[in-house]
Parts: structure tokens; sequence; C-alpha cells
């Protein structure tokens, strides 16, 4: 089990202790225990988890597009069905002359055309240089399978794009 976890959860004899692919113990509960559940939210508190480490795309077969400030990444009502990395460089989402949000390296866009397969509800124009990486739904299987954080950083993404549309509703 991880140290952390081992540290703040006494795990009953009723319960497994697995490994996952990262070699973290997860615990795999037989019943429902408060004692165990309690003592794991407190413990996986998300905002501590690292963020992606981008190196994971340092592959061949890896697209890199080059766009130069001012120039459109992607199009709204443009089809798509992939999503983006930011590499390097800043990018602004905007909508109807709205901007949206400002996002820097490290940063995804275009995940939920990955996910609908819908077209494209914004535009990302370059503010800086920039470098991005196409991540199509294959790509996006592989690096969830090398990398959760992966999935954890796409998913905190879209709910924060999420949220902020429901502020403004």
């Amino acid at each position: 089990m991880h140290p952390t976890l081992a540290r703040v959860v006494k795990v009953p004899a009723r319960a497994k202790v697995l490994r996952d692919s990262a070699g973290l113990g997860v615990i795999k509960l037989i019943y429902h225990c408060p004692s165990v559940t309690a003592g794991l939210e407190a413990a996986m508190d998300i905002s501590k988890i690292p963020r992606f480490d981008l190196k994971i795309l340092d592959r061949p077969g890896i697209t890199i597009r080059s766009v130069s400030a001012g120039g459109d990444i992607v199009v709204a009502g443009t089809p798509g069905n992939e999503m983006f990395l930011l590499r390097k460089g800043r990018a602004r989402i905007h909508w109807n002359g709205r901007t949206l949000a400002e996002i820097g390296v490290g940063d995804v866009f275009g995940e939920m055309a990955l996910v609908d397969k819908a077209p494209r509800d914004a535009t990302v124009t370059a503010i800086d240089d920039c470098e991005s990486i196409r991540i199509d739904e294959r790509l996006f299987a592989v690096l969830v399978q090398e990398s959760p954080y992966f999935a954890l950083e796409v998913i905190r993404t879209l709910v924060a794009r999420l949220r902020g549309m429901d502020m403004k509703v």
C-alpha cells in the first residue's frame, strides 16, 4: 500500500489491497466499511496529485503542429474528432468575440470533440507562436493507459470549463 494511505487508513482484515499499474496500493473493499472510506476521502486530496508529464509525448509518430502568433489552431464550427495539447506558447479560446479562457503549455483543448465528435464550439487562436500535439481517440487511450494522471488532467479541464459555463448562464 502507498505509504501515505498506510498512515491515514487502517485497512481491516476483510479488505484486499491490490496493486494498480503505477504500483500504488488500491483498496478493494469486500463490503462497505465506513472507517476505510472516510479515511480514503481524507487521504485522497486530488489537488496534490502531480500534473501530467509532457515527456510521455516524446515518441515517434507524434506530429507537432506549429502555428504563428495570431493564427487559428482550431475554428468554431469545423468538424472535430480529436483534442490538442499545447506544447509551446499561449493561446486564447474564444466564441462570438468573447474570450472563454487563456491557456498555456501543458493545457488541453478540444476535449469535447474527442468525446462527442461534434463540430467545434469555439475557436482557439495562438497568442504567441505555438506548438500543439493532436490527440485522437487511439492516442488518448494509449496515454490514459500509460499515465492515468493524463485522464485526470483532461477530466479536470472539462469539469472546470463546464462549471465556468454554468456560472455564466
